[in-house]
């Protein structure tokens, strides 16, 4: 009696302690598990591939005015925020060149570069790709934006190239208004001028890229090292801000 008396003074309190340990590895399992269904960040769905391989080229009497190659167009809901009430639709390409050709265009053509036939400046790529005639047809009606991986766009006059812009990363915002290219951005005017950063932002409204990054500008001979600048297209009229050397 006396024995089994004993064993069981010890057992209860082993076999509490144990019962605990199970309650609290389930709780953290399961608060775990919730974090991972509620966190707070931008969730991407799959979506339809639209078109693979495509290839715009638009003409004007008789001259390409400008060409459009993706490996891959895909439109994609997205989901923000804490409580994911809805989402919108986005536009996603895949290793984009665009090639736009500064002369006078048609009146079918005329908004998605007219900046850039003119000459004054980045074309309009909002109005080039949830506008155009060919590619809103593609869309669904509610997209919102556009994202892009691995772009190239290249400005030509008389069958030259005037700039070219490269990075990893491009993103258009619902307004249009901003253009953020991120991932090794390369801007290129000429034979003498060359811009690199990390990331820049083209302000429509504003017709000019700024960057808060470090910046590498080489024009000719020289290399000014800074943060902060803000540039037309053609790294003519370029204003450094902050420290630079």
């Amino acid at each position: 009696m006396t024995t089994n008396y004993k064993q069981a003074k010890i057992l209860i309190p082993l076999l509490g302690f144990i019962t605990l340990l199970v309650l609290v590895s389930c709780l953290v399992r399961r608060y775990q598990h919730s974090e991972g269904i509620h966190k707070p960040e931008e969730e991407s769905y799959p979506g339809k591939c639209i078109a693979k391989g495509l290839r715009l080229d638009e003409y004007y009497e008789g001259r390409k005015v400008f060409s459009l190659k993706t490996d891959s167009l895909k439109v994609v809901g997205k989901k923000t925020g804490f409580f994911r009430l809805g989402f919108w639709n986005v536009a996603r390409l895949e290793n984009v060149c665009i090639d736009f050709y500064q002369q006078p265009v048609s009146k079918s053509v005329k908004n998605a570069h007219e900046s850039a036939t003119k000459g004054a400046g980045f074309p309009d790529l909002k109005d080039l790709f949830l506008r155009h005639d060919r590619l809103k047809p593609m869309m669904a009606r509610d997209v919102k934006g556009v994202e892009i991986s691995n772009i190239e766009i290249n400005l030509y006059r008389e069958d030259k190239i005037t700039s070219t812009l490269c990075s990893n990363e491009v993103k258009l915002n619902p307004r249009g208004n901003k253009l953020i290219f991120e991932g090794n951005v390369r801007m290129t005017s000429g034979m003498d001028k060359q811009l690199e950063c990390s990331r820049i932002t083209w302000l429509t409204d504003d017709k000019k890229f700024r960057t808060a990054e470090r910046y590498v500008v080489r024009v000719e001979d020289r290399i000014i090292e800074g943060k902060g600048l803000e540039t037309d297209y053609l790294l003519d009229k370029v204003e450094f801000m902050g420290r630079r050397k």
